[in-house]
């Protein structure tokens, strides 16, 4: 048992699977955490915007939008 054990340590093959899965991970991971962090600032941007543009009001119509 034993020594399969160790035979079984001392393969490399799939390591390198393992390491993209590894990376990958890790990066999907940031990816998630970026987009949550930026989430609620960009929401709240969005909106202060829109209602700028809502409380906008115009004085007189220009020709080239009648």
């Amino acid at each position: 048992m034993h020594i399969q054990l160790k035979k079984f340590f001392e393969q490399e093959d799939g390591a390198v699977t393992v390491d993209f899965v590894v990376i990958t991970s890790a990066l999907a991971f940031l990816a998630l955490l970026t987009v949550v962090g930026i989430r609620d600032r960009a929401v709240e941007a969005a909106e202060r915007e829109g209602q700028a543009l809502a409380d906008y009001e115009m004085e007189e119509v220009p020709e080239f939008m009648r």
